[in-house]
């Protein structure tokens, strides 16, 4: 993938599969560090590229990796990227699922819930990047919405949690 896009003068495709590969490393376990080497390869191609929604997405898997290993670093956006992270309701949705996932992994249960929220209330109006992670979205929204159900007795948690074990169901299914 990203050594034919390059070949092929292709950039966007070649981020792509570096953004794909990311994502797919950090959710398989991969020794962090490696993963902080990764993220910085591919934003730095963002940048010679000019792929700027690409790159502030990397950043956002960047800040995770961060807080993660314990250094907490916030990603340097570029006045253009801060514009990007603020408008753009797909890298907004990416920006509170990824929040709302180390909140979890962390236990902070207030920052996870307000994180988990913003999320949903992108769900509907996002573009298709998220293709790269539809499943990891609904398994780890599928957990951290059963938790809140058991902490809030809100009915509406239950549903969004037996809605995620419906979509992985389908793929499931589909996938036979």
């Amino acid at each position: 993938g990203y050594a034919a896009a390059m070949a092929s003068g292709d950039s966007s495709q070649a981020v792509i599969n570096l953004l794909a590969l990311n994502s797919s490393s950090f959710f398989a376990g991969t020794n962090l560090q490696i993963m902080e080497e990764q993220c910085d390869n591919t934003i730095q191609l963002c940048e010679e590229r000019h792929q700027l929604i690409f790159m502030v997405h990397a950043q956002q898997v960047q800040r995770s990796l961060s807080k993660l290993i314990g250094t907490g670093e916030e990603p340097k956006y570029s006045s253009e990227g801060r514009d990007v992270l603020a408008s753009n309701s797909s890298i907004m949705r990416s920006y509170h699922y990824h929040t709302a996932y180390v909140s979890f992994i962390f236990r902070s249960y207030d920052d996870m819930i307000e994180n988990i929220e913003k999320y949903f209330a992108f769900q509907e109006i996002t573009w298709g990047y998220l293709f790269l992670a539809h499943a990891v979205h609904a398994f780890h929204t599928g957990l951290i919405s059963f938790w809140v159900a058991r902490k809030s007795k809100e009915q509406r948690w239950y549903q969004r949690g037996n809605q995620s074990k419906l979509a992985l169901r389908r793929w499931a299914d589909s996938s036979q």
